[in-house]
């Protein structure tokens, strides 16, 4: 990995909250996921930082209901929610059952 992994993270989650193409969004999911797997003997690790920004994705309130004409922010936070939620699909079904125990933040945020 890089020294420095603020650009790799930040085209990452870029990818994950605005890319329209679901499959590419699919993509950069799973490839945050893997690059959480390569940070958790990083330090300082970036995982609870990145965790912390892909759960506010997931839970956007901005979202509105099923609307034919959303006005371009509306039209983000879609994407961005879309975006969260492959993100937290993708990084459970890599960690699988060591999930919680390897991004305890996540648990934290799932249960308050």
């Amino acid at each position: 990995l890089p020294a420095k992994l603020n650009p790799t993270i930040r085209s990452l989650m870029n990818a994950v909250r605005g890319e329209e193409n679901v499959t590419l969004q699919e993509r950069a999911g799973r490839a945050l996921a893997r690059l959480l797997d390569l940070c958790q003997s990083r330090k300082p690790c970036p995982n609870d930082k990145v965790i912390r920004n892909v759960c506010a994705s997931a839970c956007d309130s901005r979202v509105p209901l099923m609307r034919a004409d959303l006005s371009q922010v509306e039209h983000e936070a879609v994407l961005a929610k879309r975006g969260g939620e492959t993100a937290i699909c993708s990084i459970a079904k890599h960690f699988g059952e060591t999930l919680f125990d390897s991004l305890s933040r996540l648990w934290e945020l799932s249960c308050g």
